[in-house]
């Protein structure tokens, strides 16, 4: 019942991540989001180039959402959107075990946040031994430590994305009830 159990919340964190990253990915390219933007009209996610065409072709006729963007309309910054595209395809690679070291294929014990890199424990072991320390002052983390910091982080950017979809959204209908 508890390997039953531990797979069907493992599914659900799969499915969970999958729907995120799917969000994430720019609406108009349909490749991960660079820079990412939200586009105002309907409040999707896109790269910042994309979006910036958008608006300024003489059609500014949503994909998403078919209305007409104003002139003058500019996407919306949300910084946190940049540490979601970095945070969820560590956590996708962590779901589905790709956790793996680049270097021996190894599982990975941990992880360097400055160079986002999984790494084993004979990489470790190897830093400690070479002369030309390839991840000497940078900020390595315990593979299983980084996982529960980057969940936190998650959820703690999916309620502010929650938040400000709610005033997107609120603010959408306002704007149609007054027309």
């Amino acid at each position: 019942a508890c390997v039953a159990k531990n797979f069907m919340n493992e599914t659900k964190n799969k499915d969970l991540v999958k729907q995120i990253m799917d969000v994430l990915n720019c609406f108009i390219c349909k490749k991960k989001s660079v820079n990412p933007k939200i586009i105002p009209c309907c409040g999707a996610i896109g790269c910042e180039s994309c979006i910036q065409d958008l608006l300024r072709a003489k059609n500014r006729k949503c994909p998403n959402c078919n209305k007409i963007n104003q002139d003058g309309a500019a996407p919306i910054h949300l910084h946190f959107l940049e540490k979601m595209t970095e945070v969820i395809p560590c956590l996708n690679a962590s779901l589905n075990n790709k956790n793996v070291c680049e270097k021996h294929s190894k599982q990975a014990s941990f992880y360097c946040k400055t160079c986002n890199k999984a790494l084993c424990s004979d990489c470790i072991y190897e830093e400690m031994i070479m002369k030309n320390k390839l991840h000497e002052n940078h900020d390595i983390k315990k593979f299983e430590d980084m996982i529960k910091d980057m969940k936190k982080q998650l959820q703690k950017e999916l309620n502010k994305l929650i938040k400000i979809m709610k005033m997107i959204s609120d603010r959408s209908n306002d704007i149609i009830n007054e027309e």
